[in-house]
């Protein structure tokens, strides 16, 4: 049986969009699998479950940089073209590599408060984890 040897805690992790580092730009980042499930009876009378294969989706909050290296300004501008973002975890734990197509975020919000914008992206296939 597997020893649980590094309790995690998210406090931090940096995020890169092709070259670009935009780890100060972006809060609450999360891929979320969405796996498909059934449950069929069979001949028997036996219910037999069944699962699919996961889609994915990169979620998070970026704060709204309308600035010309701001990563509002770039979603924006690329709004329907396809990005690489890595996903790298704090010390030892990996990186999470995959695609995306760009949404444009949100303008504008709540008065007096920070302007971010919660995204949701589909991911295309499965992210890749390598070792950081």
């Amino acid at each position: 049986m597997a020893v649980v040897v590094n309790k995690t805690f998210l406090n931090k992790a940096t995020i890169t969009i092709g070259a670009d580092e935009y780890t100060n730009a972006f809060r609450d980042p999360a891929l979320t699998p969405t796996t498909p499930e059934v449950s069929v009876i069979d001949a028997s009378g036996t219910a037999v479950p069944l699962n699919g294969k996961s889609t994915w989706v990169f979620t998070g909050v970026l704060y709204q940089d309308w600035t010309s290296t701001g990563l509002a300004k770039s979603w924006f501008t690329n709004e329907g073209n396809e990005a690489t973002i890595k996903l790298i975890l704090p010390g030892t734990q990996g990186v999470f590599t995959f695609k995306v197509l760009l949404k444009a975020p949100t303008i504008g919000g709540a008065t007096n408060a920070a302007a971010e914008s919660a995204v949701s992206l589909n991911v295309s296939g499965t992210p890749v984890w390598s070792a950081s």
